[in-house]
């Protein structure tokens, strides 16, 4: 029964796009974790791609900017562009203020 329950747990997927030293990037990680922990505490995963050691994986998700974060799950999938400065931007992405 703990499987049937953990398919109805909403999971968050997502991928970080940055390069590594731009002050920027990591303020678009800080963002997100802390984004993250806020609103899917618990519910979330977060992968982070250096798109200079991993530009293959940027072009295979149509990503011409940094940061960016891709929302793989739930579908659809969507690109978040810019640091998430905007917490507002998030939340209305992912219909996270729909309670």
């Amino acid at each position: 029964m703990d499987k049937a329950e953990d398919t109805h747990t909403p999971c968050y997927s997502f991928v970080l796009f940055v390069i590594k030293d731009a002050e920027n990037s990591k303020r678009a990680q800080t963002n997100l974790e802390r984004l993250c922990e806020k609103w899917l505490a618990g519910k979330y995963q977060i992968d982070v791609v250096d798109v200079v050691d991993d530009f293959q994986s940027a072009l295979d998700y149509n990503i011409l900017l940094t940061p960016s974060v891709v929302v793989k799950h739930p579908e659809p999938r969507l690109t978040i562009h810019g640091d998430l400065s905007d917490p507002q931007n998030f939340i209305d992405a992912l219909n996270l203020d729909q309670e």
